[in-house]
């Protein structure tokens, strides 16, 4: 659908794709997606896991 809606954006401007450039700004946006989803989850769970479990569900 991505490359779709680009395409139909490229053909009513009337310029040409650029596929590289498309397939790597694609994957980099991918990869910082991946890394902030990594990050955001990662660090609560290292902040749990230090907790003590009784005060923890106290808290809950």
């Amino acid at each position: 659908m991505g490359t779709l809606s680009v395409e139909i954006g490229a053909w009513s401007l009337g310029t040409s794709i650029s596929y590289p450039l498309l397939a790597a700004s694609s994957a980099g946006s991918i990869l910082f997606s991946a890394i902030i989803g990594v990050a955001g989850g990662l660090y609560p769970a290292i902040q749990a896991s230090r907790m003590d479990v009784v005060s923890a569900l106290r808290f809950e």
